[in-house]
């Protein structure tokens, strides 16, 4: 009985798969342009104060009716490196 449950399972997560890709998020070859043109917005928005990034499903290639577009903001700040005694070794 456990393995017919399993298999049933099994059967039901691949239709799930189908569809969501056939009536939901669309193709692999959709997704994965979807995602390129993301990666190339997000590299042209970079310049010397900021970055912003796609994120969440819409950033990962999934167009979903109804869901949010998230976007991550890395601000550029100049990092400096301090040298200071710790131990009597040099860091």
């Amino acid at each position: 009985m456990a393995e017919q449950a399993q298999q049933d399972e099994s059967i039901m997560s691949v239709a799930l798969y189908r569809f969501m890709c056939q009536k939901v998020v669309g193709s692999e070859d959709h997704v994965k342009t979807i995602r390129m043109v993301n990666t190339v917005r997000d590299n042209l928005a970079i310049n010397e104060k900021e970055a912003m990034f796609s994120s969440g499903s819409y950033g990962e290639g999934l167009e979903m009716r109804g869901s949010d577009i998230d976007f991550m903001k890395k601000f550029q700040f100049i990092e400096r490196n301090f040298h200071f005694q710790y131990g009597g070794q040099k860091t």
